[in-house]
């Protein structure tokens, strides 16, 4: 079994007075992929009833060696709930040009175009099985062609 790395780097991003036990808090922060190894490195979450002490260095930015990070995996659209499509293409501010143009919605929100079109209260109740899956797929179609080719929208 591989033992875990010692060290780890973070950079200094703040400090906090705390008056009620004369002492500061010093903050570091590190990319949220590594929090596990440095979570290994530490020993785990902190215990108050456990203290454990660490030396503390300043590195010498040019010598910092990174922590390989893993790349996000991008996930297919088709896996995604319908309620996240839902979600995300309501940010495109295409859709809601799609929607004035080729839907008739006259709203300022994408969202509530989707509710409308689909027939709910809440992009949530775009569930597998339903009514609203047909009508926000159906959606999604033509939306997607009216992006790639206007003319047949």
């Amino acid at each position: 079994m591989n033992k875990p790395a010692a060290v780890f780097s973070a950079v200094y991003s703040d400090w906090k007075l705390i008056k009620t036990r004369s002492c500061v808090q010093v903050i570091f922060e590190i990319p949220l992929e590594n929090a596990n190894a440095v979570l290994d490195v530490l020993g785990g979450m902190p215990s108050p009833g456990n203290e454990r002490w660490f030396a503390v260095a300043r590195l010498d930015p040019a010598k910092v060696v990174q922590l390989p990070t893993r790349p996000k995996e991008k996930k297919d659209w088709d896996a995604l709930p319908f309620p996240q499509q839902a979600g995300i293409i309501a940010n495109e501010p295409a859709f809601l040009t799609y929607l004035h143009k080729c839907e008739g919605f006259d709203g300022d929100q994408a969202a509530d175009g989707i509710r409308l079109l689909c027939e709910v209260a809440s992009r949530k109740d775009i569930q597998v099985g339903t009514r609203a899956e047909k009508l926000w797929r159906d959606l999604v179609s033509r939306y997607r062609t009216w992006l790639h080719e206007p003319e047949y929208a």
